[in-house]
Order: C-alpha cells, then structure tokens, then sequence
C-alpha cells in the first residue's frame, strides 16, 4: 500500500446516532447511516468508505495507465458493489457480524481499444493498492484506552437501533445478498492528474494520488479511506454498544496503517478512545464491538474481488480525444450504463446465490 511505510493516520469521532466526523488527510467527512437505519443520511456508510477506497484506487491505477501509454480513452468510471457474508458467534455480547464479500468492480471506459489493452486495464484495477491489500488480508492490531472521567459529551448510538441489529438475522453460514442501489453501489470518475471523483450517499468527494512536496492536496489517498471505513465502523458499534449498556461515553478511533517490514503485509494499529465512567462490564463490552465490527472482520480476511470491464462507443463513433474528461456527453454514458449494467436485486454482484436480499443486512455497510 504505497505512503503508508510514512504513516497513513485517520481520526474518527462519533457525534450522535449513526453520524461521524471523520479527519482524513487535509479534509473532513461526515459518515452516516440512512435514516432507516436510524441514520441521518448526511454522508457515507463505513461501508461505503471501503467500496469507494477501492472504486478510486483502481480509477486512479487504470488512469495513470491511460496517461502513461497514450491510449485513446476519453472518459473512465469505476463502480464498486459487494455482496455480504453473516458469520454466527458463539461467545460475546455480539450474536453476528455481517461483512462485505465478493467485491464487484465494474470499468467502463468511452474509448477505441483493442483486446489486449482492454485485458491490460482489467489487471491494473485487479492490482490497485487497495485491491492488493483487501486480497492479501489485512492484520489489525487493536488498542483500546478508557478514561474514567465523565463525559462531557453523551455519545450514544439510537437505541431501537441494537435492538433491530439482531433481529431477523440470517441461519448460521448463510449468506445474504443486499441490493445494489444508491446506497451501497459507489462510482469513481476518473478527473485526469491523478483525481477521481467519487460519488456515495447524496454527497461526492474528490480522491487523489499521493501529492507531491509543497503541493496541497484536495482530496485523500485511496488507502485513507480504507482507514476511515475501518475506523468509522468501530466508532459506531462502540456508540451502539454503549446505548445497549446505557452507558454515556465519548467515542474516538485513531487508525494509523503501517507496512510490516517482515512480510511487507498491511498493519494497521487501531486506536479505540472511551471517555466516561464506566464499570468493568461496560468497557468490556464497548472493547468487544470495537475490536469486532464489521469492516475490521471485513479487512482481515482476504477478499474476493472480480473485474469486469465494459468498452461504450465515443459519442459519434470516433476521434477520442487524447485528454481524459469526466465532463460532457462521453461522461453521462459511462453513468447511463452503470445504470443498465447495475442489478437490482444483487444477483448480478453474487451470482452463484439467489438468496432474497435483507434490509437488515445492510447494517454493515
């Protein structure tokens, strides 16, 4: 994961309910669940932070490629879906944890290409640094720190929340399919110049290749939204496990990714901060939904991640210009066909399952 042997650091504090304030590179997102998930809808999912992590890692890996040789694509977008997984617990105060599995990139290019530049780009989204990492599994190193003082702030997440987290949850082992919508489907347009536009929940953002020294960036490196999915996922299990124990407690996560230099593996050093007076049980309980959220379950286990790669006819049917745009008529086909191509009922993201998709399984992203 290139930059983190420098030290990738994302900060993550829980506001109210679902709703996060995440610091992330030189810029601030608001994390959120939708308000049917007791939610505000004002920002990403956890969820969405890891689709969108590898949506602009392989738009930037593929766009480099494009500038690097010439090719003659005029507009590029990465759209990133998954399926989910819920794996039974037999011990804790958490029953289940439904993980992301099987992610789905989808490139499209408006462009004149032959076979095997089409078969180039396809291994260059499969070998992104977010790709790479989310295969090769990534080791999570957990601290938690509790202060024992009152909370000047209760952070609590809604309370009807954690008691619907366990209701109609799936058979031990079996999976379930969440449809790709609005909610769950992320895209990445390429901008050119290393900058991908990323489209989530309601709301966009602007990734970015490393900057150069001296140069301020406007946007976060792929691999820091990885960090901030991770880390906006045990702030809200730790928020929702504190409503469940009644307690009032002030919720930070400090995540700092590392490359181990035994194995040149992903670490990251996660940082769980509670504030409030706690009793033992309670601090148990919070380091335990902390350690054990969804993305974190997510990210230890190697992915499964499958590319397709979709080749639109330029508008007019020739004379590609040579500068990538995600403006213009080229631009509103690549999301015209994400669109078209995007199932509704998650099928096409797992294929080999037709289990009937779950509103509860969205509770992970």
């Amino acid at each position: 994961m290139p930059g983190t042997e420098e030290g990738l650091i994302v900060r993550t504090e829980h506001l109210t309910d679902e709703m996060l304030l995440i610091d992330v590179g030189h810029t601030t997102i608001v994390s959120d669940h939708p308000e049917h998930m007791g939610g505000h809808g004002k920002g990403p999912t956890p969820g969405e932070l890891v689709k969108g992590a590898l949506a602009a890692s392989a738009a930037l890996e593929i766009g480099r490629m494009i500038e690097r040789d010439g090719l003659a694509v005029e507009s590029l977008g990465v759209a990133c879906s998954t399926g989910f997984e819920t794996v039974r617990r037999d011990e804790g105060p958490m029953p289940s944890t439904t993980m992301l599995d099987n992610f789905q990139l989808h490139v499209a290019l408006v462009g004149n290409l032959d076979a095997d530049q089409v078969s180039a780009i396809e291994n260059a989204a499969g070998n992104c640094a977010v790709a790479r990492a989310l295969s090769a599994g990534i080791g999570i190193e957990e601290r938690d720190t509790f202060k024992q003082e009152p909370a000047k702030r209760a952070s609590r997440a809604t309370s009807h929340l954690i008691e619907q987290m366990y209701a109609n949850r799936p058979a031990p082992g079996e999976k379930v399919v969440q449809p790709v919508n609005t909610q769950t489907a992320v895209k990445a347009e390429y901008l050119g110049d290393g900058r991908a536009l990323l489209k989530w929940s309601k709301t966009v953002y602007l990734a970015e290749e490393k900057r150069e020294e001296g140069q301020v960036p406007n946007g976060a490196q792929p691999e820091l939204l990885l960090l901030a999915g991770l880390s906006a996922c045990t702030s809200v299990f730790v928020a929702r496990a504190a409503a469940m124990v009644g307690a009032d407690a002030e919720v930070r996560v400090v995540s700092t990714g590392v490359i181990d230099p035994a194995s040149d593996r992903v670490r990251i050093v996660k940082t769980l901060e509670v504030t409030g007076e706690l009793s033992e049980d309670q601090k148990h309980t919070l380091a335990y939904f902390g350690d054990n959220c969804a993305i974190g379950e997510t990210l230890r286990r190697k992915a499964r991640i499958a590319v397709t790669v979709d080749l639109i006819e330029p508008a007019g049917g020739a004379g590609v210009g040579a500068v990538l745009s995600a403006m213009g008529t080229d631009a509103r086909k690549i999301d015209s066909h994400f669109e078209e191509i995007v199932c509704d009922d998650g099928s096409c993201c797992v294929p080999d399952l037709d289990v009937p998709a779950s509103p509860e399984a969205d509770r992970a992203s």
